[in-house]
C-alpha cells in the first residue's frame, strides 16, 4: 500500500482502543415499550413520557409509537366502558353527553315548520304586529277607540 492511500484512508482502516465504544452521539436509554404502553394508559403525552423518561418526545414518536397507540386505545376503551355504565345506572348528564356522541342527538331547537331558532325573533314581531291589526280591527268594528 503506498503512503497516498494511506493519507486518503482508503484500503486502511485503525483498529479502536481498547475500553472505547464506537458509534457517535449520546448514550442510549434503556425505555422498555412496556414503560410507554403503561405510561400511555394512564393518558401521559409524548411530551409527558419524554419528561419522565428523560428522553425527547419525538424519541417517543419515532420508536414506541405502536405501544403508544396500544395504551391510548385501551385508556379510550376504559373511558367510554365507565361512561356507558355511569349512564346506563341513571346518570342524566351522561346519558345527554352519550346521546350527543353516539346518536347525533343535539340541543338544537326547531319551532314547528322548522324555523330555527335564530329566527324566532322575525317570527315573534311579525305576530305581534298581525295581533296588533286584529285587535284594531276588532275595537274599530264594536264602535271603540283609544282615542277620547
Amino acid at each position: 500500500m503506498t503512503k497516498r492511500a494511506r493519507k486518503s484512508g482508503k484500503g486502511h482502516r485503525r483498529p479502536p482502543k481498547k475500553g472505547t465504544r464506537r458509534g457517535r452521539g449520546r448514550p442510549r436509554k434503556a425505555i422498555s415499550p412496556r414503560q410507554v404502553l403503561a405510561l400511555a394508559k394512564i393518558g401521559c403525552s409524548q411530551e409527558e413520557m419524554g419528561q419522565v423518561l428523560g428522553v425527547s418526545p419525538d424519541t417517543i414518536t419515532r420508536n414506541y409509537a405502536e405501544p403508544y397507540k396500544r395504551g391510548i386505545a385501551t385508556l379510550k376503551q376504559s373511558l367510554r366502558r365507565k361512561q356507558v355504565n355511569l349512564a346506563l345506572r341513571g346518570n342524566v348528564t351522561m346519558l345527554i353527553w352519550l346521546g350527543k356522541q353516539w346518536l347525533d342527538q343535539s340541543d338544537k331547537r326547531e319551532v314547528s315548520g322548522g324555523i330555527a331558532f335564530r329566527d324566532m325573533e322575525q317570527v315573534r314581531k311579525k305576530r305581534w304586529k298581525e295581533a296588533g291589526k286584529v285587535i284594531a280591527a276588532g275595537a274599530a268594528a264594536a264602535g271603540e277607540s283609544d282615542e277620547p
